[in-house]
C-alpha cells in the first residue's frame, strides 16, 4: 500500500470433500431371530426369567419385545445367518477460509501488525436417512472468527518489547439427526431430544446417543494479552514477560436426553437375543442441559541465555503459572463428601438434594464458584545447555530439563452437568426396553414406577433451576476434590547429539523422556458389592430353576448393593454410580530417535529416521462420567499398562528427493529435465488394543472389566485378519447348565475364546492390563512428482501429482469395533479384524489410495 512501509495481504480458500462410503460391519437380528429362532447362535442360550437352558436356542415368543421388533424394521437385511451386515459412512463437507493481514513499519524502532481470520465449515451428517447404523456423527456448521494485533518496539539497541493482543470466537451448532422417536416405536421413554434414540449392543453395533443429538457450543470471546521483553547485556540475553487470557464456554446439549438402552448378553447368553427380548443391561437418560464456564490463565517468566564461552551456551529460567480452576458464574458445581453423607448433612441451596451433596452457597463448599480451589504457588524451572566439543561447528551436544504445567480442556469435568439437578441423568440397571421405568422407585415429587423425565424437564432449564427441584432415586454423579485437588504437570528431559560427517551427511541421536504427575483419571466410589450365596426370599434377581433360590447378586439389583445403599438404604437410594475425578494418575514416556540426512547434492536428498519409544501409564480420562473409572477400583496400579491413545513402539521413515539432470540434448531437456520425484516410506509397529469381558462379570457395576488371559502367547503362527488371536479346539468345562459367555458370577471359557476367560470368581477382575495386546502395524508409501515450467521472466507454472498410499495397501485396525474401543469377549467377531484405518487418520497415515493433481501459477 505504501512502499517499504505498509503492506496488505488477503486470501480465500474453499475446500469441498466428498468420499465414497467406507465399509463397516455390524450384527443385527435376522428374520429368524425376530421370531425367536436363535439356532444360528453358538452355545446354549437361557430363559431370561428362569435361567433354564433353551432347547435348540428357541426363545419363547412371549418374551419377544414389540419395541425391539419395531426398531429392527429399520435395520438393513443381514447377509449371513449370524446377523452380519455391511454398511458405509459417507463423508462430505465444505469449508471456507478467509484471512487478511496488515504489516506497518512505523519507523526504524516501531512496527505493527494485524491479522484477521474467518472460517466456516459445513460438515454433513453420516446418517443416510434410512439405515440407522450410519448414525455415527451429526451435522455441524461451526463458524470461527479471530483477530490478533501486535506491536514491536525497539526501546534501545539492546532492549526490545513485543506485545500481542488477540480475541477469537467460535460458534458450533449441532444439527440433530431425524430417525425415530422412542414413543414412535412403542417405548415409554420421553422424546426429549426429538426423533433420535440410542442403542449400544456390546460387540454388535451402537448408534445414536450423543453423536446424533441437538446442541450448540459458543467459545468466546476469548481474549488474550501477551508481552515479551528481550534484553542483551554482555554475554547474556535476558528475557522476561507474562501473559493473561480468559477462556469462555457457553454450551447446551441434548447428549443425555436421547436415552440409551444397552445390551451385553447377560440376560439370555447372547447380545442379540437380549435385544430381541428387550432385556437391557442398563438404560440411561437425562434432560437437556447447559452451562456457562469460565477460566483465567496467567503467567510470569524470567530467563537467561548465557554464552559462557564460544563453545558453551547455558539457558535457565523459571515460570510462575498458578492454577486457576474453571468456574461457573451461575454456581453450577457440586461436591459429594462421604463424611457429610455419614453425618446426614443436607444442602441449604437445593432443599431436596440427598445427604452428602453440597453446592456453591453451602458452607461446606469451600471453593466459591470454582470447580476446585485455585493453587497459586506453582513455579516451573527449566535449564538447558548447548556444547560444541571441538568448536568447529561440526558437532553439537544439547541437554535440557524442564517442568511444565498443564491444564485440561474446558469440557473436562463437564460430565458433572449431566447430574441432578443440572442434567438429571438417571442410570437404570436391568429392565425391559418397552418400559425401563416399570420398577423405578421414584423420589419425593416423583411417583414410583413412572417415567420421571417429563417432570424433571419441566422444572429445569439452561442455567435456571428451581431450588426445590426433586432429586431422583439412583441419580448418577461426578465428583471432584476441592481443596485437595492437584493440577497436572510434566517433567521433561532430553539429550541430543548431532554430528556432520563429510560435507553432505548430518547424523543425530536424540533421547526424550518425560513423567506426567497428577494425571486425571476417574474411579467409581459407589460400586456395588458382590454378595455371595442365595436366598429363599426375593432379592431382585431371577429365581434359579435348579436350586429354587434367588441369587443375592445379579445385574438388576446392582443399585441395591452399592456401598452407600448398604450403609444407609434410605439415604443411599439417591445414588447410583459416583465418578470420582482422581488426580493420582501418572505416566512415563521414553524415546530414542536416530536419524541421518543427506543435504542436497547432485540433485539428490535423502533422510531416514527410526524411533523406539515406550509409554507406561494409568488410563487417562479428563472427563469421566458418573460411575465410570479405571477398571480396577482401589487398585489402579494393576490396570497400569501401555498408555491409551496412539502408543506406537517403533516408527521408521525414509524420504528421498531426486531431480532429473539437465540433458544436453534439447529434446531430452524439454521432456525429461527438472522433474522432481519424492517418495516417502513410513512403517509403524503394532497398534495396541484391550480385551474386556463385555459384561458385568464381577457384578460390581464397573464398566470395561478386564478379561482373564490363560496363556503367555495369544497369537497364532498363521496370523491373519480372520484369525488374529489363538483359538484352541478344546475348552475348560462350563459350570452352568445354560450359561451366557461371561455370565455374571460364572467363570467359563468357550472353544473359540479359550485362551481368554472371565474372572475366576464374581467380585474380581481379570489379569489383563490396558492396551497390552498387539494389533497390526501400518505401512504407507507416498509419492510426489512435480516440475516447474518457466513461461515468462519471474513467472512459472508448476505441475504436481501426488499419490498417498500408492500401492493401496490395506492397513487393518486392531480387533474390535474401532481404534481405542475395547474388544469384548462376547463379540460375535471376537479375534477377527473387520475394520481398517481408511477414513480415520487422513491421507498421510494409513488411508486408502488418494491421488491428487495440482497446477500452480507463480508470478
Amino acid at each position: 500500500i505504501k512502499k517499504d512501509k505498509l503492506f496488505f495481504f488477503g486470501g480465500y480458500q474453499r475446500t469441498s470433500l466428498r468420499s465414497d462410503a467406507v465399509q463397516n460391519t455390524a450384527f443385527v437380528p435376522t428374520p429368524a431371530m425376530l421370531q425367536g429362532d436363535f439356532s444360528a447362535i453358538p452355545g446354549t442360550l437361557k430363559d431370561p426369567t428362569t435361567n433354564a437352558p433353551l432347547i435348540n436356542n428357541q426363545m419363547p415368543k412371549q418374551y419377544l419385545s414389540t419395541v425391539a421388533a419395531n426398531i429392527a424394521k429399520t435395520f438393513p437385511t443381514p447377509v449371513a445367518a449370524s446377523g452380519l451386515t455391511l454398511y458405509g459412512l459417507v463423508a462430505g463437507q465444505d469449508e471456507d477460509l478467509v484471512s487478511g493481514k496488515v504489516d506497518w513499519i512505523i519507523n526504524a524502532k516501531h512496527s505493527f501488525f494485524g491479522r484477521l481470520l474467518y472460517a466456516n465449515l459445513d460438515k454433513k451428517s453420516t446418517f443416510d436417512g434410512k439405515n440407522p447404523l450410519t448414525i455415527n456423527f451429526f451435522a455441524v456448521k461451526p463458524k470461527d472468527y479471530g483477530i490478533a494485533l501486535g506491536d514491536t518496539w525497539l526501546i534501545s539497541s539492546n532492549l526490545v518489547s513485543s506485545m500481542h493482543v488477540g480475541a477469537n470466537r467460535t460458534n458450533v451448532p449441532k444439527l440433530a439427526d431425524d430417525y425415530v422417536s422412542w414413543p414412535s416405536v412403542g417405548a415409554n421413554i420421553s422424546p426429549l431430544a426429538g426423533n433420535i434414540i440410542g442403542l449400544n449392543l456390546t460387540g454388535d453395533f451402537a448408534f445414536g446417543a450423543g453423536n446424533s443429538s441437538p446442541g450448540e457450543q459458543h467459545n468466546g470471546p476469548l481474549w488474550s494479552v501477551v508481552d515479551d521483553v528481550s534484553w542483551v547485556k554482555g554475554s547474556h540475553q535476558f528475557g522476561f514477560g507474562g501473559s493473561i487470557f480468559q477462556q469462555r464456554l457457553n454450551y447446551w446439549s441434548g447428549t443425555n436426553a436421547v436415552g440409551v438402552a444397552s445390551f451385553d448378553g447377560s440376560a439370555t447368553g447372547s447380545v442379540l437375543s437380549d435385544f430381541v427380548t428387550g432385556r437391557m443391561s442398563g438404560f440411561s437418560q437425562g434432560t437437556n442441559y447447559g452451562f456457562y464456564t469460565r477460566q483465567f490463565y496467567m503467567s510470569l517468566y524470567a530467563q537467561d541465555s548465557w554464552k559462557v564461552s564460544r563453545r558453551l551456551t547455558l539457558n535457565y529460567g523459571v515460570r510462575w503459572e498458578p492454577y486457576l480452576a474453571p468456574y461457573n458464574n451461575r454456581g453450577e458445581n457440586q461436591h459429594f463428601d462421604p463424611t457429610l453423607f455419614t453425618n446426614q448433612v443436607f444442602s441449604s441451596v437445593f432443599t431436596n438434594a440427598p445427604a452428602g451433596l453440597v453446592f456453591p452457597g453451602d458452607a461446606q463448599y469451600t471453593c466459591g464458584e470454582y470447580f476446585n480451589c485455585p493453587k497459586w504457588n506453582k513455579f516451573f524451572p527449566r535449564v538447558g545447555l548447548a556444547w560444541d566439543p571441538k568448536g568447529n561447528g561440526r558437532m553439537t551436544i544439547r541437554v535440557g530439563y524442564g517442568m511444565y504445567g498443564d491444564r485440561a480442556m474446558m469440557l473436562a469435568g463437564s460430565a458433572m452437568y449431566f447430574d441432578p439437578p443440572f442434567g438429571n441423568t438417571l442410570n437404570i440397571t436391568g429392565g425391559v426396553i418397552d418400559n425401563p421405568w416399570a420398577n423405578y422407585p421414584g423420589a419425593r415429587g416423583l411417583p414410583a414406577n413412572q417415567n420421571p423425565m417429563g417432570t424433571l424437564a419441566s422444572l429445569q432449564g439452561f442455567g435456571v433451576y428451581a431450588h426445590n427441584l426433586p432429586f431422583p432415586a439412583f441419580g448418577g454423579y461426578v465428583n471432584s476434590p476441592l481443596q485437595g485437588f492437584n493440577p497436572m504437570y510434566m517433567n521433561q528431559w532430553n539429550l541430543s547429539i548431532e554430528k556432520q560427517v563429510g560435507q553432505d551427511w548430518l547424523l543425530s541421536a536424540n533421547y526424550v523422556g518425560n513423567s506426567v504427575i497428577h494425571m486425571i483419571s476417574g474411579e467409581n466410589i459407589n460400586l456395588a458389592t458382590f454378595i455371595p450365596g442365595n436366598s429363599s426370599t426375593p432379592t431382585g434377581c431371577p429365581l434359579n430353576k435348579f436350586t429354587g433360590l434367588y441369587p443375592n447378586s445379579c445385574v438388576p439389583n446392582t443399585n441395591q448393593r452399592r456401598q452407600l445403599y448398604l450403609q444407609n438404604a434410605a439415604l443411599g437410594a439417591a445414588y447410583s454410580g459416583i465418578g470420582q475425578i482422581d488426580d493420582g494418575g501418572t505416566q512415563t514416556y521414553d524415546a530414542l530417535n536416530l536419524s541421518a540426512r543427506r543435504q542436497l547434492s547432485r540433485g539428490f536428498t535423502a533422510g531416514v529416521n527410526y524411533t523406539w519409544s515406550h509409554c507406561i501409564g494409568d488410563p487417562y480420562n479428563q472427563n469421566p462420567p458418573a460411575g465410570a473409572g479405571v477398571a480396577l477400583p482401589g487398585n489402579r496400579r494393576q490396570w497400569r499398562s501401555n498408555c491409551n491413545g496412539p502408543d506406537v513402539r517403533q516408527v521408521f521413515n525414509l524420504n528421498l528427493v531426486a531431480t532429473t539432470p539437465k540433458f544436453s540434448s534439447r529434446a531430452l531437456r524439454i521432456v525429461g529435465s527438472d522433474w522432481q520425484i519424492a517418495p516417502i516410506v513410513s512403517v509403524r509397529s503394532a497398534q495396541l488394543f484391550t480385551v474386556t469381558t463385555g459384561a458385568d462379570a464381577a457384578l460390581t457395576g464397573q464398566g470395561n472389566q478386564p478379561a482373564q488371559l490363560l496363556t503367555s502367547n495369544p497369537y497364532p503362527a498363521n496370523q491373519s485378519v480372520d484369525h488374529w488371536l489363538t483359538t484352541v479346539a478344546s475348552a475348560a468345562p462350563i459350570r452352568d447348565a445354560a450359561p451366557a459367555f461371561c455370565a455374571p458370577g460364572i467363570p467359563q471359557t468357550l472353544p473359540d475364546k479359550s485362551i481368554f476367560a472371565c474372572p475366576v470368581s464374581a467380585g474380581n477382575y481379570g489379569n489383563l492390563g490396558y492396551n497390552n495386546l498387539k494389533g497390526p502395524g501400518v505401512f504407507q508409501l507416498n509419492l510426489a512428482l512435480s516440475r516447474n515450467f518457466p513461461v515468462w521472466e519471474h513467472r512459472t507454472i508448476q505441475v504436481r501429482a501426488e499419490a498417498f498410499n500408492l500401492p493401496n495397501h490395506l492397513n487393518p485396525l486392531p480387533p474390535g469395533p474401532g481404534y481405542g474401543v475395547p474388544l469384548a469377549l462376547n463379540s460375535p467377531n471376537f479375534g477377527k479384524i473387520t475394520n481398517d484405518i481408511s477414513g480415520s487418520n487422513g491421507v498421510g497415515a494409513g488411508d486408502y489410495r488418494v491421488v491428487q493433481l495440482a497446477l500452480k501459477f507463480a508470478f
